[in-house]
């Protein structure tokens, strides 16, 4: 990215995956301030806080002119084209996603500003809500909903292929060993996916197809299920219990499990 005055950042935080990274940005606009991309990478950014009074944006071959986001915008610049935005107004918050070009194959994304959508707003928040935690439960939550955002740029802006198979039993029943041997472990997709030998992006659709849910509401699931078989056939504390289910604090494990079974662990224990 070229700079072509002094940006004023008022705070800066990055998540960065395999072939991913999304840095979440909140920045002082009072001053004019000027934007400018002409990078290797496809750079797509959802808008999610403040009101500007004025932006112009340029493409090098693309929309110009006027254009206020709304929040849930979203703005995407091609790798290798030429992209200057002049904006103003008081503070901005949003997520740049860089993404480098193979993640797209061949096809090409065309330049596109104020493309609404609530969805991808809602994932890069609930992505933005865990930053900064070092647990495995975080940061495949991250690699869920990243998957989850790169999917649907590609059904939205790209032609996709069709629907992976589902795993048969032999395949199901490895899946669940991997987790079953890992519960109190650092799981990631990355893992799992090289476990099973396919792709982040084979993983996170055929796992969906195959169990109806998300690789990372499996995993608390079962979390939980060895949480309350802990907690009602032995004398554990809940620190150990919280820890032996691959909770990152006690902390954390007390206001999942609440939220998952309406009751505490202690109220659990007292009432199996």
């Amino acid at each position: 990215m070229t700079q072509a005055n002094e940006r004023t950042f008022l705070s800066r935080q990055v998540l960065a995956f395999d072939d991913m990274r999304f840095a979440f940005v909140t920045e002082s606009v009072e001053t004019p301030t000027d934007w400018q991309f002409s990078d290797p990478e496809h750079i797509l950014v959802v808008h999610r806080a403040g009101d500007l009074a004025t932006m112009e944006v340029e493409f090098e071959r693309g929309p110009s002119g006027p254009a206020l986001p709304r929040v849930g915008d979203l703005w995407i610049i091609p790798a290798e084209q030429r992209y200057a935005a002049l904006a103003q107004g008081r503070s901005v918050a949003f997520c740049e996603v860089r993404t480098p070009t193979h993640l797209f194959g061949d096809h090409d994304i065309a330049p596109t500003v104020r493309h609404h959508d609530p969805l991808l707003l809602h994932l890069i928040n609930r992505m933005h809500s865990v930053v900064g935690r070092k647990d495995a439960l975080a940061r495949l939550l991250s690699e869920s909903l990243a998957d989850v955002f790169r999917r649907r740029i590609a059904a939205d802006f790209l032609r996709r292929g069709g629907r992976d198979r589902i795993w048969d039993q032999a395949s199901q029943a490895k899946v669940v060993e991997y987790l079953e041997d890992n519960l109190d472990s650092d799981i990631s997709l990355s893992g799992l996916a090289d476990h099973m030998g396919v792709t982040r992006d084979q993983l996170a659709r055929t796992f969906r197809d195959t169990f109806h849910t998300s690789p990372h509401q499996y995993l608390l699931d079962r979390r939980i299920r060895r949480a309350k078989q802990l907690l009602v056939h032995t004398s554990r504390s809940i620190a150990e219990i919280s820890k032996d289910a691959g909770f990152s604090t006690p902390s954390h494990f007390a206001t999942t499990f609440r939220a998952r079974t309406g009751t505490t662990p202690s109220q659990y224990r007292k009432n199996g």
